[in-house]
């Protein structure tokens, strides 16, 4: 599903849509995408590692309560 909002995509997001596409419609991976994605989820987890998952969690359940 995708709406079309006249604005162009992200880098980060058009990654993600060639992650989606390639996992759900077999389309081939660029291997430059999947290092950028890679390095990005390596980021993350680093963050996730130095913050703690209790902490982590309780700021979600706030985020979500706040939408």
């Amino acid at each position: 599903m995708s709406i079309d909002t006249g604005k162009s995509l992200t880098l980060e997001e058009a990654d993600h849509q060639v992650m989606i596409n390639h996992a759900f419609k077999g389309t081939p991976g660029d291997p430059e995408v999947r290092k950028r994605v890679h390095d990005r989820a390596e980021r993350v987890r680093e963050k996730l590692r130095a913050k703690g998952m209790t902490d982590v969690a309780v700021d979600l359940i706030r985020a979500h309560r706040d939408e």
